[in-house]
């Protein structure tokens, strides 16, 4: 079985378009670490013949979002310790800048949406587990792209491409939580137009992020 978030395809550009769908499922943490993918069952999903499948697995594996194995399976990578300390320090530095830019950027419009998403996640009920990744991912990527920087947001896509499974790991099996104070620290900054403000307190969601990843791999955790 694979994620049951995964979205059909229209006709069209498959190749790209199974690749940007199997992509966003990355980033979203619809798939666990470890976890093996089937050309079949993922093109059954999006609702095309597997070649456009294969095509897009390949290009994820070139990005170090898949690992291809020798026996030709496909798998989400687990990923090790000093791996997920070298993407934190990449993200602490690309995301504060697209952050910093985004804050004199962003319209009353976005801010409210981000206000939205905020609590849409954070709320008296909160999220499950599943609209809360996405909506974490939409929260981040609706102030990145306001930077106007395209080469900047595909290198931070990059990097939450490998970070989205072990994420899936805390938030969906073992029912972690960020908390929530970063986020309103976020707001207010982006608010207020202040772009460094608004780096810290992304800065400090990376952290947590890192931590709680960490931390679950020193309990073994992103293992299926």
């Amino acid at each position: 079985m694979t994620s049951e978030s995964l979205n059909r395809i229209d006709r069209g550009t498959l190749h790209d378009r199974v690749y940007q769908e199997i992509r966003r499922a990355l980033m979203s943490g619809d798939f666990a670490p470890g976890k093996t993918l089937t050309l079949k069952a993922l093109a059954q999903e999006v609702g095309t013949s597997i070649m456009p499948a294969r095509d897009a697995l390949r290009r994820l594996a070139t990005e170090h979002a898949l690992d291809l194995l020798p026996n030709r399976s496909i798998v989400v990578p687990v990923l090790t310790p000093e791996r997920l300390n070298e993407i934190r320090d990449i993200r602490l530095a690309l995301e504060s800048m697209a952050a910093a830019l985004a804050a004199g950027r962003m319209s009353d419009r976005d801010l409210a949406d981000l206000a939205e998403i905020c609590e849409a996640m954070h709320g008296q009920r909160g999220s499950p587990p599943n609209d809360y990744l996405a909506q974490n991912h939409e929260f981040h990527f609706r102030i990145y792209r306001a930077a106007s920087r395209p080469i900047l947001v595909a290198m931070i896509e990059t990097l939450w491409l490998q970070i989205g499974p072990p994420l899936n790991v805390a938030i969906c099996r073992d029912a972690q939580r960020l908390d929530p104070q970063h986020y309103h620290a976020v707001l207010a900054a982006l608010r207020a137009r202040n772009g460094k403000a608004a780096g810290r307190a992304v800065a400090a969601i990376v952290l947590a992020v890192s931590d709680l990843l960490t931390g679950g791999l020193r309990g073994n955790l992103p293992s299926t």
